[in-house]
């Protein structure tokens, strides 16, 4: 998912800050910053807080008046090739069930998240000088 932002002068390095503050807080393990030719860009690995078995992608892009923010997951684990009503009958239920609510952690994460951004983006409205 990706919102944006216009003509708030919000100071984006301090704003990437806040939001490696905010995943160290939420558990995420191995959170990277780093700077690419579109803006600034955050992955983090999964959360046990969380519960979720994705890591996760957010991409700051733009100009102080005129930026976006994308949440993407990361898939890092493979799913099966099995079908699933063959997995569910010797046991892979348990890994369906295990996927999903991975899945239902990630659509809660992403609520919380885009309610926490918009509150970091207004505190820091006209942050850029």
């Amino acid at each position: 998912m990706q919102k944006n932002w216009q003509n708030l002068h919000v100071d984006l390095d301090a704003l990437t800050k806040q939001v490696i503050q905010f995943l160290d807080s939420e558990d995420f393990g191995t959170i990277i910053g780093e700077e690419t030719e579109a803006g600034r860009k955050i992955i983090a690995g999964e959360s046990s807080h969380h519960k979720m078995r994705d890591s996760i992608s957010i991409t700051i892009e733009g100009e102080p008046n005129d930026f976006s923010v994308k949440l993407e997951t990361t898939k890092e684990h493979k799913g099966s090739k099995v079908p699933m009503l063959i997995a569910s009958m010797f046991g892979g239920g348990y890994f369906l069930l295990r996927d999903l609510k991975s899945e239902e952690a990630m659509l809660k994460f992403e609520r919380d998240f885009w309610r926490k951004m918009n509150g970091m983006v207004i505190q820091a409205e006209n942050s850029a000088i």
